[in-house]
């Protein structure tokens, strides 16, 4: 297994805490400051048996998915497979659009390669989405200036839905799985890669992050059923303005019909 990073200087620790910390609320008095920065760990399945882990970090001019596509766009027709576990949700900015590109890079894959391949994509928050329990909460102070969060959260959360892959929240494999990566990328540069699932399940973190992980899961399907509702809703208003197309089309058509008796 190789890896490739773009922050060699984080250890895996530092990695681990910005996933186990991103989106938690407070809870029983423990509260955490969110840090910004976005980290990826792809997990690229090759041919041969090859594996390829990817580490990426954010940074104010690149989004932590970048190395990851082009990682892609240079190995198209070698991978067979992609696991992305994110700290965030990919986003839908201008000028970025890592939902997009991720939708698109698929659709390279599958051409290149000829046949379908798994593409996951796991995250442990929501990025500019707003969840059902931040309402509940009060979280969601809403904003002063013309900016409509609402407007955004409803169509980011149409983009990711909409992405065309294997979409969820974190659960209790992924983190075994990140753990064990983080602890392999650290042993390999001689760092120690022990301690890390003590992390994760400690007294700080342990409870508190599996409920913010079953809220989370909760959130998402929340909002991936509401999604369901407005498209139905939707198309009903189509084939409505569709039925009232074909019926003014009709009127017209006998008009002309009398006119020639």
């Amino acid at each position: 297994m190789e890896y490739s990073s773009n922050c060699p200087e984080m250890t895996g620790r530092e990695i681990l805490e910005l996933f186990i910390e991103s989106g938690l609320h407070a809870v029983g008095g423990n509260k955490v400051q969110w840090k910004d920065t976005a980290v990826c760990v792809g997990i690229v399945s090759l041919e041969g048996g090859a594996k390829t882990v990817l580490i990426n970090r954010s940074s104010t001019r690149h989004h932590a998915e970048d190395g990851l596509i082009g990682f892609f766009e240079e190995n198209q027709k070698r991978i067979n497979s992609v696991k992305i576990l994110s700290k965030y949700s990919p986003c839908s900015n201008p000028g970025f659009d890592c939902c997009g590109r991720l939708r698109e890079m698929k659709k390279k894959l599958i051409k290149g390669n000829g046949k379908e391949m798994s593409f996951e994509l796991v995250f442990s928050a929501l990025y500019k989405i707003i969840r059902p329990s931040c309402l509940q909460r009060g979280c969601f102070k809403g904003s002063a200036s013309g900016h409509n969060p609402s407007e955004e959260s409803r169509e980011n959360i149409e983009n990711l839905v909409s992405l065309g892959l294997s979409v969820r929240t974190f659960g209790t494999g992924d983190w075994a799985e990140l753990i064990e990566l983080l602890a392999l990328w650290d042993a390999s540069r001689g760092m120690s890669g022990t301690g890390l699932a003590s992390i994760r399940y400690g007294d700080k973190y342990g409870r508190w992050r599996d409920f913010e992980d079953a809220e989370l899961k909760r959130d998402f399907e929340i909002l991936k059923q509401r999604l369901e509702g407005e498209v139905r809703v939707r198309m009903n208003s189509l084939r409505k303005i569709d039925v009232t197309i074909l019926e003014k089309e009709v009127c017209k058509i006998k008009e002309a019909l009398a006119q020639w008796k």
